[in-house]
């Protein structure tokens, strides 16, 4: 069974089913749920195709509409992409496509030839040869009219390997060259495109719509740790920089200038720091006058609701503390270490927020958590997971276990009975009503709604989707076969 975040699995004992009824009744009362008799909810299932036994496990991709797909199947003798039930050309190797979120628009990798030293890139402008041998990941902006992807190139000499230099590509065209680069970002309508680039000379740049736009100084080494890259990895290496476009088409950076590491939006000034590291990546705090200074993990900068940027910190001083930021301004309360499965969830209107907080370092098994709900600080846990937010703000879904992979789904402080080995995200009903998530016991995986059973499944791939206001929708994958799941509510 695959879904987007998973959890590890462990056998449990859960309450017997016998009593669930009566204890969602219970648990609706207090909690405000909509309870339906199982045996009235109406459940319709709509076979959407049936995959082939070459199908490429994991492939499945769908857009928005819940109605253009593609995935990719293998076999000994050919590789290639079916987009909305329709074959591409065949290939020696693909890729697991990228479908747009937005249009439903596919980009893949391929290999024209086994031995072949070079990736090709498919999409609607058709298949563009490249210099890659290291890939990024493909990217789209919010309406799905625009990709873009980044690699490395190689070479061989004197019986050693090299890295470099990177490559960007976009809706089928070569854009530069560069030393090293971060993976590109596109405004919401795709109309532009920003990335961060190494020159030949060692600065680094902004680089927008293929022009430079802006060198930034280096800052002495009394300001901010060096920029730390892993060489010879294949990867690109600028991962202590980061580019995003917000909703308005504003770009954010996260770079360093003369004073040291900052976030910028625009040419604001929103935070600064000494370090700047990647979770991701093998870095430390370095140098030793800086060894207590503030850092920026970098792979936490994220755009939430309203144009809010959000980021984990470590304040300045000897002790090994980190922080929520959001916009600039600390969150109240300290963690033993960053959270990085998810980002921190902002409700619609931007004015809540709700994060896990850890009480205890990643080198303990199974180290407690909290949970921050705005001003409260709840716990603790081994586990937090599924953390949601109605439209309207008024409620709060999370999953917490106080058990390793004992998981119960809480709406507004109280728990539905049932106990899960793992449990995805939950979403709301547009009118708050009403609560799906997906979850697993044992080997069997399922669709939830209001805590009740709905559908057993092998791999979630598009929904919890509401796409009327009396239902909730699914598209899962069960053996071969695929179906969309309508529930009535």
């Amino acid at each position: 069974m695959k879904r987007r975040q998973i959890l590890p699995a462990a056998s449990q004992q859960v309450l017997q089913r016998r009593h669930l009824g009566l204890a969602l009744l219970l648990i609706a009362a207090f909690c405000g749920c909509q309870t339906q008799d199982s045996r009235t909810r109406v459940v319709q299932r709509q076979l959407l195709t049936r995959l082939p036994e070459t199908y490429m496990n994991g492939s499945f991709g769908i857009a928005r509409d819940g109605i253009h797909y593609a995935y990719a199947e293998r076999s000994p003798d050919l590789s290639r992409v079916i987009r909305n039930g329709q074959p591409d050309p065949a290939y020696a190797d693909v890729s697991l496509p990228t479908v747009a979120w937005g249009s439903g628009e596919t980009v893949y990798w391929a290999k024209e030839k086994p031995d072949s030293p070079f990736l090709l890139l498919v999409g609607p402008e058709g298949s563009l040869e490249t210099e890659l041998r290291r890939i990024a990941p493909i990217i789209f902006s919010k309406n799905g009219k625009r990709w873009a992807t980044a690699g490395m190139t190689m070479n061989e000499a004197d019986g050693g390997v090299t890295f470099g230099p990177a490559v960007v590509y976009s809706n089928g065209r070569l854009i530069g060259h560069f030393a090293d680069a971060t993976l590109p970002a596109l405004s919401p309508d795709g109309e532009h495109m920003a990335f961060i680039a190494e020159r030949d000379d060692g600065k680094k740049a902004l680089i927008v719509d293929g022009t430079e736009r802006k060198v930034f100084d280096t800052p002495g080494l009394d300001k901010a740790a060096p920029v730390a890259k892993s060489s010879g990895s294949g990867q690109l290496g600028l991962s202590q920089f980061r580019v995003l476009y917000d909703e308005e088409g504003t770009l954010i950076t996260l770079a360093h200038d003369s004073d040291g590491w900052a976030v910028f939006r625009g040419n604001d000034r929103m935070g600064s720091f000494s370090h700047s590291l990647d979770s991701s990546a093998d870095m430390n705090l370095t140098v030793d006058t800086l060894r207590n200074g503030s850092a920026i993990l970098a792979n936490s900068l994220v755009l939430g609701s309203q144009r809010t940027l959000l980021w984990w910190e470590r304040p300045a001083g000897e002790t090994e503390v980190w922080r929520v930021a959001r916009n600039g301004k600390p969150q109240p309360f300290e963690c033993a270490t960053y959270f990085t499965p998810f980002p921190p969830v902002l409700s619609e209107d931007a004015r809540r927020i709700a994060y896990p907080c850890y009480r205890e370092t990643l080198v303990k098994p199974n180290p407690l958590v909290d949970i921050v709900i705005d001003d409260q600080r709840l716990g603790p846990f081994v586990g937090i997971w599924g953390i949601a937010f109605s439209a309207d703000a008024r409620r709060l879904a999370f999953a917490a276990a106080t058990e390793r992979n004992r998981w119960r789904y809480s709406i507004d402080g109280h728990y539905f009975p049932m106990i899960w080995d793992a449990v995805w995200r939950a979403r709301f009903s547009p009118d708050g009503r009403h609560v799906a998530w997906e979850a697993e016991h044992g080997k069997r995986s399922v669709l939830v709604l209001d805590g009740d059973s709905i559908f057993s499944y092998d791999d979630v791939l598009w929904g919890p989707e509401f796409p009327q206001p009396d239902r909730v929708a699914w598209i899962v994958r069960r053996g071969r076969n695929v179906f969309r799941v309508d529930v009535t509510f």
